[in-house]
């Protein structure tokens, strides 16, 4: 599945599987990604880190 210029919502991607995948979709060139988990704390610091 191509992804690039899209914008893909990762539920659960603060950690993990849900991390590895965000990482993934901005490697492939995602316009962006809107990480979605419980902890609010690692989901705002990995956005952070992703830019």
């Amino acid at each position: 599945m191509r992804i690039e210029d899209s914008v893909v919502a990762v539920t659960g991607g603060a950690s993990g599987l849900g991390e590895a995948v965000a990482r993934r979709c901005i490697d492939q060139g995602a316009a962006g990604v809107a990480i979605l988990d419980v902890n609010a704390d690692a989901a705002t610091s990995l956005a952070s880190e992703l830019g």
